[in-house]
């Protein structure tokens, strides 16, 4: 579904990424792994054509990125930011409509179908019930809820996501990764950067790790993600148990 080959990209004479060549397979939650600085949000916004790359290649379903333009890429690839706080009092419907941008049909705008597919992916989510409410009445869960909605209206095969929990406790968290499990087990592949392993260890098949530009492993989460990777991101010891059935990650002192 994405095939980047040794793309490499600057701030001006700072090097940021360093010959990334890696792939992601359709369908399967991807978490992207790494510190501060590391160049996850620089790869994000390659991937979505924010900067304009000059060394390598990404393809996106076998199309070279270079070549798709940015109404086509819209039909490609939804994109969730980290930052999403709406200035106007927006109802939840009108939220999700907004991801039916790339669709609309010249002057006559929206159609039957588009409101058909908003309502469906709120009920998809379980958030039907919210569509006539206020988005700034929100919970943050709920937010991200219909941020992830919106998306889903955009009706793209990929979808990427910038820490989409990271204002949120701990419960919402870990609804907000099951859902993004669901909805993977459809057929979407979606990208997730992260800060916290534990979410990569127990929902996504695949991680890629990156550290000062370079990618220091990526695939099978299972088996990539391990205590040596651990190190050689964060540069101190971290283990994995198994407590019951379910392995987590925690660090080698706490003090």
């Amino acid at each position: 579904m994405i095939e980047i080959k040794n793309l490499s990209f600057s701030y001006g004479e700072k090097r940021v990424l360093d010959d990334i060549t890696l792939s992601m397979s359709k369908g399967k939650l991807h978490g992207l792994l790494g510190r501060n600085g590391s160049g996850k949000s620089t790869l994000f916004k390659c991937c979505l054509k924010f900067l304009k790359i000059s060394n390598g290649n990404i393809l996106i379903s076998g199309k070279d990125l270079k070549n798709i333009s940015i109404k086509e890429l819209s039909k490609l690839i939804a994109y969730l930011p980290q930052d999403h706080e709406q200035s106007f009092s927006w109802k939840v419907k009108e939220i999700v409509l907004m991801g039916r941008t790339p669709h609309m049909k010249g002057v006559f705008g929206l159609d039957k179908d588009d409101y058909t597919t908003i309502y469906s992916k709120l009920e998809l989510l379980d958030i039907l019930d919210l569509a006539e409410v206020s988005f700034n009445e929100l919970s943050g869960g709920q937010k991200q809820l219909v941020m992830i909605a919106r998306a889903l209206a955009q009706e793209t095969p990929i979808i990427f996501l910038d820490e989409p929990t990271s204002a949120l406790d701990f419960s919402n968290q870990l609804m907000i990764w099951r859902m993004l499990k669901r909805i993977s087990n459809t057929g979407i592949t979606i990208v997730v950067c992260t800060h916290d392993p534990n979410h990569i260890l127990w929902y996504c098949e695949n991680v890629i790790a990156i550290d000062n530009g370079k990618v220091l492993g990526a695939g099978d989460t299972a088996t990539v993600l391990n205590e040596e990777l651990l190190y050689d991101i964060y540069k101190s010891r971290y283990s994995i148990e198994t407590i019951g059935d379910q392995k987590i990650i925690y660090p080698g002192s706490f003090l």
